[in-house]
């Protein structure tokens, strides 16, 4: 009958029995043996310990960055949407004031009257507006128009204008006349309204009232 032989447990036995020389190899691989095994282990923590490090500082570095950055952006959206806001309000200021000044403007606007030109005087026509005058708020008076001299016009009056929108005195201003080309004339409005022209050239095709303008003269006290 053979006998079973159980296995030899994993452990370290003394060799009581053993030479002197074999258990001082015993214990030297021991101790040779336990520092390869643990400083590799070590070393590897350290490693894992400072890659974890790392991540996280870098973790908490995009964190703080991406709170920066929202508060950045929050603070310009909240002085965009103020600018935004002042600027819709001076804007409709603005809008405001435009109006007002547009119906200031159409009150101050004057209403053109057609004069009647005298004969020996026609209307120049197209393009051209007609010899009309009007007076605005600030009672000045404005001629506007051109016309055409005939065979009299030399010496006859191109119009007369009515009371209200006469001078208080004899006035003489400079126009535009032209024949081949423009020169300058010189008309004149009497305090009775009559409206003529000194020493018009006789080759003369046409004169303009647009720079003619004057304050009228005070209504008389009733």
């Amino acid at each position: 009958m053979k006998r079973s032989l159980s296995p030899c447990p994993k452990k370290w036995v003394p060799l009581l029995d053993a030479p002197n020389h074999v258990k001082a190899f015993n214990f030297s691989f021991r101790a040779m043996k336990q520092p390869t095994i643990k400083e590799p282990r070590k070393k590897m923590n350290q490693s894992v310990l400072t890659a974890v490090i790392s991540a996280i500082v870098a973790v908490l570095t995009a964190v703080i960055s991406a709170f920066t950055t929202i508060s950045l952006k929050k603070a310009e959206l909240e002085k965009a949407s103020t600018t935004a806001q002042n600027t819709q309000e001076q804007t409709g200021t603005l809008i405001k004031q435009v109006k007002e000044a547009k119906a200031q403007l159409a009150d101050s606007v004057p209403n053109w009257t057609p004069a009647r030109v005298e004969p020996g005087w026609s209307l120049y026509g197209e393009p051209y507006s007609d010899p009309s005058y009007a007076k605005d708020q600030l009672r000045f008076v404005h001629l506007r128009g051109l016309a055409k001299p005939g065979a009299q016009g030399q010496k006859t009056p191109l119009m007369f204008l009515p009371d209200g929108f006469r001078p208080d005195h004899q006035m003489q201003v400079v126009v535009a006349c032209g024949g081949g080309y423009p020169i300058p004339c010189l008309v004149v409005i009497e305090k009775d309204g009559r409206v003529w022209f000194n020493r018009l050239d006789p080759h003369t095709s046409w004169v303009g009232l647009d720079t003619v303008s004057f304050t009228a003269a005070q209504p008389p006290n009733r």
